[in-house]
């Protein structure tokens, strides 16, 4: 494995491009509550979300600094493929700039320019395959072949976590605060230091990697049964953390923190990691969501594209297709759904949203295509951060002999 020695820039990458517009876009669980049960009595059609983090001073701030850091890049950078890849990555990270900028100013065709621009718009074909495995159960992928390919998956990716997870009670329920003892357990017995599991103090509705302070953000309030617990830790740990620290040792913090649009092929990986744990076919938690996504931008032409609308057609398919749910759970997991969605709900209600989540079953269907062309080499996590059905990132780790 090729190991980079440190330039001057490297810290400064690390440092703001370590940083996510996710990050921003976070409220206090108070408004979020307020706002909830307004909407599911009836009272509003569409939330109003705060951002009490998204300040102006902060986004130009880390603006200007990616700009610096593109001229440092462009001065000390000799070898090419890693100068054009690391000014790509800082491109990548100007657009989520942007993007917060586009929702300080209300600007409705910024954000959804800026928003597509980081992830595309999810393809037909995508959306024609998540309503198909929905209605008919049945996808590009038998029961059979599917199974088989998780085997390879989970042969070509084992890792200590897989191991950890093993020992976990059967039958307990975990809450946020056990949760977070058994990922801090997790990430020492996968021997990783400085990391730590934090229960998060805003709305957030999802675990996460913050790279900048080294910890995984437990969501508040949250519980799991054993098997989702599981495939937690081999996504947040065992995928993401894992490969982080694996990519450190290649020594340029474009390997750990993620090529240009990595996290495609990544949540592609993490959700291949959870099924190959469920083995109960395809993931529909994810199929749902990229199903709101395109109701939100218009797939569904009979329907309307706004918050309400489209939680309504997400609870519609809880309900049908996660039986084992109460309603209550089922209205608790499409509200959620719809935040991640709708991050703006209250500006321009229809079709105003964000794309970002349909890349999970995206990425779980590149991943898979990929290993049944015979591409298992490259699912090797000691290669780092990047997404390994994307030709462009297998062309850069040959052309700087990664592996």
């Amino acid at each position: 494995m090729k190991i980079f020695s440190p330039k001057n820039y490297y810290k400064a990458f690390e440092k703001y491009c370590s940083l996510s517009y996710l990050e921003y876009l976070n409220g206090s669980v108070q408004s979020r509550m307020e706002q909830k049960k307004l909407f599911l009595k009836g009272k509003i059609k569409n939330p109003i979300f705060d951002y009490p983090d998204l300040k102006k001073t902060k986004v130009f701030l880390w603006w200007k600094n990616l700009i610096r850091l593109k001229s440092s890049v462009i001065n000390q950078e000799k070898n090419t493929v890693l100068k054009k890849t690391c000014l790509e990555k800082i491109d990548s990270k100007i657009t989520e700039t942007k993007l917060l900028q586009s929702i300080l100013e209300k600007d409705d065709p910024g954000f959804l320019k800026n928003n597509l621009k980081l992830y595309g718009k999810p393809p037909r074909k995508l959306y024609d395959f998540c309503l198909n495995y929905l209605n008919k159960g049945t996808g590009v992928y038998s029961a059979e072949e599917l199974n088989r390919l998780l085997d390879i998956f989970q042969k070509s990716t084992q890792n200590k976590i897989d191991l950890f997870a093993k020992n976990i009670s059967s039958k307990e329920i975990f809450n946020q605060n056990k949760i977070r003892i058994i990922l801090d357990k997790a990430i020492k017995y996968a021997g990783v230091k400085q990391w730590k599991a934090k229960i998060s103090k805003n709305s957030r509705v999802g675990f996460i990697l913050d790279h900048q302070r080294k910890i995984i953000v437990v969501p508040q309030g949250k519980t799991l049964v054993n098997v989702k617990l599981k495939g937690i830790l081999s996504h947040e740990i065992g995928i993401h953390l894992l490969r982080r620290i694996q990519g450190e040792k290649i020594g340029h913090p474009l390997f750990y923190l993620g090529l240009p649009n990595y996290e495609r092929g990544e949540e592609g990986m993490g959700t291949l990691k959870e099924m190959t744990l469920e083995r109960k076919g395809f993931n529909s938690d994810h199929i749902i969501i990229a199903l709101g996504i395109c109701f939100a931008l218009g797939y569904k032409s009979d329907s309307k594209r706004d918050f309400r609308s489209v939680f309504e057609n997400i609870l519609g398919l809880i309900i049908m297709f996660q039986t084992n749910l109460t309603k209550e759970e089922a209205i608790n997991k499409a509200w959620n759904m719809c935040s991640r969605i709708f991050v703006v709900p209250h500006w321009k209600p229809e079709g105003l949203c964000l794309v970002r989540d349909y890349i999970y079953i995206d990425g779980v269907l590149r991943i898979l295509g990929l290993m049944k062309k015979g591409g298992g080499k490259y699912l090797d996590l000691k290669i780092g951060k990047y997404d390994p059905a994307n030709k462009k990132h297998i062309d850069i780790v040959d052309k700087l002999s990664i592996i």
